[in-house]
């Protein structure tokens, strides 16, 4: 979604998202291949790029259900693997969030104060477009 948007530089967008500028590069041309063909952009890379190519796509998918879907499963995930008492005390789960995270912490509290959770992805075939 990022990309779409148009308003980061190639930079921001790279920091932003974690993928390589020349991924970004590769995205934002395919952007403007899309919109000079009239064509709507799908918010999922690979559709995007599937379209750049003149291939058809399989129906785009609702970024939110899939954000939705892998969250429930690494929260089930992290919370076999910890135990309820790690959910007791905020300051550990914060303190842990950084290590895993280094860097991303002021972005996913932005994130989660807007309620916005598109972009975040570490797979660049399923990146968000």
């Amino acid at each position: 979604m990022l990309v779409c948007l148009g308003i980061y530089s190639k930079q921001q967008e790279s920091k932003l998202t974690g993928l390589p500028t020349s991924t970004i590069g590769n995205m934002r041309k395919v952007r403007k291949e899309l919109l000079k063909a009239d064509q709507t952009l799908p918010s999922a890379w690979n559709a995007a790029l599937s379209l750049a190519k003149g291939r058809t796509c399989k129906m785009d998918l609702d970024w939110e259900d899939v954000v939705e879907q892998k969250a429930k499963e690494y929260a089930d995930r992290i919370q076999r693997a910890v135990g309820p008492q790690f959910f007791k005390n905020t300051e550990i789960m914060a303190a842990t969030i950084e290590k895993l995270c280094p860097g991303r912490v002021e972005d996913i509290i932005r994130l989660l104060s807007e309620g916005d959770l598109d972009g975040f992805t570490d797979d660049e075939e399923e990146a968000d477009f």
